[in-house]
């Protein structure tokens, strides 16, 4: 028996006419990559076609126009992608696209006029012979390599090629009366997948361009740790603020070293320090210089969660400089800031100077935090960075204060 070819031309036309509706309603409501619109008329296209195939009769041009249109969504999808990213130097040009559309136009008109049992089986021929050839372009392109997206769209588009080739072969041998409403439903559902690649696509970018933008930040930050100074510090600092509404923790910090060492053995303690640093924080933490010392800003940590961090660090500088044949043990003091919701960045930093300079006083290799309290730092907890266990102090806090953020 064979299937009811207007009832599936009929929901290709719904499928494909809503998932185009969507793509291009979200297109309108938000910024959206280069390329969107080629993706928009991919779905919109196999709906075209499908009208078309639905309101014509077999052997006009109208049927044959519908034809080439139901075939044509993966051209349109590859435009999209060309312009999605034009550095990509994908395969072959537009114009050839172009001219490849021609040739498709040309054989769908041909088919219309077809007299036999194989013209379902020969459309699903050129279904399969579009979508291959883009397939071919992604399989080739360098994007791909880089692309997860390209690499699963490269894939289902020459499996999809596959399955119509097939299907049409076994048309041709046995003249199946399934070839063409199969070949139609693959054809619709390749088509809206297609349309998906566009946000996916923009998903990926903006993920690599984040996963990037980290990269940069942590070499900036080893370059700051390396060499005195605070301008980039504070700037990034800022911008990172003012998307925080959670508490923060800003770290200021320094080596303990006697003031007799030399020049190259303080650039080989920084470059330890500096690997101890990126190789703790996570990926949204900031470091830098801040005048002569090291700084750290911590977003969404608790005061409590930062000396933990300063004791982490401890004692990944103190295993990397026992392994360091240029450098001796290296041990550094701590003054850890609360920074509330809605500070500016200077109380942070007060408050972890302040702590800083009493870790100093009381000796070398200490961590001491200083909680958000009045106008002057209140010391809340105070702990030895060293072999021997983590020692502290009972804070002069007054009754209600407490060590977190």
């Amino acid at each position: 028996m064979r299937p009811d070819l207007p009832t599936l031309l009929l929901a290709d036309l719904v499928l494909t006419a809503g998932v185009a509706i969507l793509m291009a309603a979200w297109g309108l409501l938000r910024t959206v990559p280069r390329g969107h619109w080629g993706w928009v008329a991919a779905p919109a296209l196999a709906a075209a076609g499908a009208g078309l195939q639905l309101v014509a009769g077999r052997g006009s041009l109208l049927s044959g126009l519908g034809l080439w249109l139901l075939c044509l969504w993966p051209l349109a999808a590859l435009q999209g992608l060309r312009r999605f990213d034009a550095r990509a130097r994908l395969p072959g040009s537009s114009r050839a696209d172009a001219l490849l559309a021609g040739l498709a136009a040309l054989w769908a008109l041909g088919l219309e006029f077809e007299e036999g049992p194989h013209r379902d089986a020969h459309a699903a021929v050129l279904a399969a012979m579009l979508q291959a050839s883009v397939a071919a372009v992604l399989a080739r392109s360098q994007v791909r390599r880089l692309s997860m997206v390209l690499r699963v769209s490269a894939l289902t588009l020459g499996a999809g090629a596959l399955l119509q080739g097939g299907a049409a072969w076994l048309a041709l041998r046995g003249q199946s009366p399934w070839v063409g409403p199969a070949a139609l439903l693959l054809n619709a559902l390749l088509a809206v997948a297609a349309s998906g690649v566009a946000p996916l696509l923009a998903q990926e970018r903006a993920e690599n361009a984040l996963r990037e933008t980290r990269r940069r930040l942590r070499l900036l930050g080893r370059s700051e740790l390396m060499a005195p100074g605070s301008a980039h510090f504070d700037v990034l600092a800022r911008r990172v603020l003012r998307r925080e509404t959670r508490a923060a923790a800003v770290l200021v910090f320094d080596i303990d070293a006697p003031e007799r060492a030399g020049q190259e053995l303080m650039r080989a303690r920084r470059r330890v320090v500096a690997h101890a640093v990126h190789a703790t924080l996570r990926g949204h933490d900031l470091a830098g210089r801040h005048g002569e010392a090291f700084v750290l800003l911590l977003p969404g940590t608790s005061l409590r969660n930062a000396m933990a961090a300063a004791t982490r660090i401890a004692e990944r500088v103190r295993a990397l400089s026992l392994l360091e044949e240029t450098v001796d043990e290296v041990s550094l003091s701590f003054g850890v800031g609360e920074l509330r919701s809605g500070e500016a960045l200077a109380q942070g930093l007060h408050r972890a100077r302040a702590a800083l300079d009493e870790a100093q006083r009381q000796g070398a290799g200490r961590a001491v935090g200083a909680a958000a309290g009045g106008k002057e730092p209140l010391f809340v907890e105070s702990r030895r960075l060293g072999p021997r266990p983590a020692q502290t102090m009972a804070a002069p806090a007054p009754q209600g204060a407490q060590a977190g953020g």
